[in-house]
């Protein structure tokens, strides 16, 4: 991905934490970032997670999706005053990535913006 978007003026790379109850045995966006940190030499903060158990997001329609509140990640407060780049590897209805957006906001980064590696059309 790094090789094909511009580098972003972050201080660091943010990875969406894998869900709570994913069956996969790593995170996807931590696996992006790896990539794309390598390539553009930012580091990377693994100092997020989900704050409590909630349904796996890639069982939900849109509707469902769209019921995520900002308090379902919690982040380390090493991130403040950091400007952060979000990682995910799939976007679907955005909810995940503005969620996630607004707990950096909310623990004193600065959201550049995010980067994905998919995207679906419609649920």
């Amino acid at each position: 991905m790094a090789e094909f978007i511009p580098k972003p003026e972050a201080d660091c790379l943010v990875p969406v934490p894998l869900h709570l109850k994913s069956k996969r045995p790593y995170n996807q966006a931590l696996e992006l970032a790896k990539g794309m940190s390598d390539i553009w030499g930012i580091k990377i903060f693994d100092g997020a997670e989900w704050s409590r158990e909630m349904p796996n997001r890639a069982g939900l329609n849109a509707n469902e999706r769209r019921r995520l509140t900002a308090d379902a990640f919690v982040i380390s407060q090493d991130i403040k005053a950091l400007n952060v780049a979000i990682i995910d590897d799939v976007c679907t209805t955005g909810m995940t990535l503005a969620r996630f957006s607004q707990a950096c906001e909310f623990f004193g980064a600065h959201t550049l913006g995010a980067y994905t590696l998919a995207t679906v059309s419609e649920l």
